[in-house]
């Protein structure tokens, strides 16, 4: 048996929750999120025994939530990647995301927030194709319906994140599910797609 094995924190433990499991229905997935983790603890954990039995999965990374500063979080992922790219190449990265109620991660010149922001740049340029930027897809969209806290503190829009940076808002999750689901898809990793009815039945738009 294969699937896709999702490594992170308490946003990866969000994104594969009740509803929008709905929308990996047709495919095997593995949540191994763990809230608090760090991204050398969640490299930790990839590296211990029990868990290479997901050798052959594809890979989904999405670290740095817990942030330490930007070496740490770069090196780990990188990491990560050279030991699955010892088996295959079906990785995926995904930026880290800010809290945008939060001064110190707040745009454009939280501490925080610029540490994570040059460690977004480096996996970029780093991993290219195989690299999701959804930070800024989140950010494009809070630009696009106006919201103050996209505009004002380049962060996910106040609707996805009404408390802290947990994207717990209506949709939140979804748009993230979304947007890795039709990027594992563009990569080829996935051999059946997400239907429309997944889609709605998960709270998305067809």
């Amino acid at each position: 048996m294969s699937g896709t094995v999702f490594w992170g924190d308490s946003l990866v433990a969000g994104l594969i929750n009740d509803t929008d499991r709905l929308l990996f229905k047709q495919h095997n997935v593995a949540d191994l999120g763990l809230s608090g983790d760090t991204a050398p603890q969640i490299l930790a954990r990839y590296q211990q025994s029990p868990n290479r039995c997901y050798d052959q999965w594809n890979h989904v990374i999405w670290a740095g939530q817990n942030h330490i500063d930007t070496a740490s979080l770069v090196n780990s992922v990188a990491s990560m990647v050279s030991a699955i790219s010892a088996t295959h190449t079906r990785f995926l990265v995904v930026s880290v995301i800010n809290a945008g109620m939060t001064g110190v991660d707040q745009g454009p010149a939280g501490a925080r927030y610029l540490e994570k922001m040059a460690a977004n740049t480096i996996m970029r340029s780093t991993y290219g194709a195989k690299f999701l930027d959804l930070h800024r897809m989140l950010v494009d969209y809070g630009k696009s319906i106006s919201d103050v806290q996209s505009l004002s503190f380049d962060a996910p829009p106040s609707t996805f994140q009404p408390v802290d940076i947990h994207l717990t808002g209506p949709n939140g999750y979804t748009f993230c599910t979304l947007a890795i689901l039709n990027k594992l898809q563009s990569l080829g990793y996935l051999t059946r797609s997400v239907t429309n009815a997944q889609i709605v039945a998960a709270g998305g738009a067809a």
